[in-house]
């Protein structure tokens, strides 16, 4: 990726809650609206709009998870309309409503994990340096952005600093080659 739109990406990243759109950030860069916009999804395989949403979105869910600020504020600070337009865009990324959303994580979080049906996660292998102090499942009800999602558990309080567990899974690049991942 080139420097200049590592540079663009820290603007954006550092104004994602004022009002961005192609104008400012290409004039910003030095180049055309059109120009810019070419290069941007030449580089990041998407279009600045776009970009910009989803780390909008990405932020937004950070402070559902975090703090109990009604969804509207959550909303306006990301310069969505309404908690309609929100709710819509939230829902297209992460698969539900932000009020879901935020409820499960919290009932994740504060203790709803022993409730979780454990599943055994099939094609994926389980390493690290003591797998076996962990415990790994299929977790239903937290989403990001697909139906499910993987949780590590630590099984063993007596862990040293060094020892984890991962799990990852092998798949053919044949069906990658080419394209941008």
């Amino acid at each position: 990726m080139s420097a200049q739109i590592i540079k663009k990406l820290d603007f954006i990243e550092g104004h994602l809650d004022e009002r961005l759109d192609v104008y400012r950030v290409a004039k910003t860069a030095g180049f055309s609206r059109y120009h810019f916009q070419r290069i941007f999804k030449g580089e990041t395989g998407m279009g600045l709009y776009e970009y910009i949403q989803k780390r909008r979105l990405a932020n937004a869910a950070l402070l559902l998870r975090s703090y109990s600020l009604p969804v509207i504020h959550i909303a306006l600070q990301y310069g969505f309309d309404s908690q309609e337009a929100f709710t819509r865009a939230f829902k297209k990324v992460y698969g539900l409503p932000p009020g879901q959303y935020r409820k499960i994580l919290n009932h994740v979080i504060y203790g709803g994990l022993d409730q979780m049906d454990e599943e055994k996660i099939k094609h994926w292998i389980t390493t690290g340096t003591a797998p076996d102090k962990y415990k790994l499942f299929i977790d239903h009800t937290t989403f990001h952005t697909g139906t499910r999602s993987a949780c590590i558990c630590s099984i063993d309080e007596n862990y040293g600093p060094d020892e984890y567990a991962t799990i990852m899974q092998q798949f053919s690049a044949a069906d990658y080659r080419g394209k941008r991942i």
